[in-house]
């Protein structure tokens, strides 16, 4: 893969990763603000996102949780965000460049 085209995917991807988080986010908390009302249930898409949400945030949670750093600017956890999110977009263009070599390898056509 080309080191352009690793650079392209790798911050498409990371865009819609952390377009994701924020929209996860987003339906979390304003759907949680109803918190103080024990009889109200939280809809399907609530318990979706908020599952969905500790998994987009590794492994940056992971490491910070380990280090144990707190972001205590709104600065510095958007840095966090997006660092995480390109990590994400790397991994996931660096598997589809292993996928699409394979694909291309005459090894990968005879087997």
């Amino acid at each position: 893969m080309k080191l352009r085209r690793f650079a392209v995917l790798t911050v498409v991807v990371g865009l819609l990763h952390g377009g994701l988080i924020i929209a996860s986010e987003l339906v979390v908390f304003k759907n949680g603000f109803d918190l103080d009302h024990p009889e109200i249930e939280p809809s399907r898409l609530r318990q979706a996102f908020a599952a969905l949400l500790p998994v987009l945030m590794q492994p940056g949670e992971m490491i910070w949780a380990a280090l144990r750093i707190t972001p205590r600017s709104s600065l510095l956890e958007w840095s966090m965000i997006v660092l995480n999110s390109l990590v994400w977009g790397a991994t996931v263009a660096v598997i589809v460049g292993l996928l699409s070599h394979r694909k291309r390898s005459p090894e990968a056509v005879s087997n």
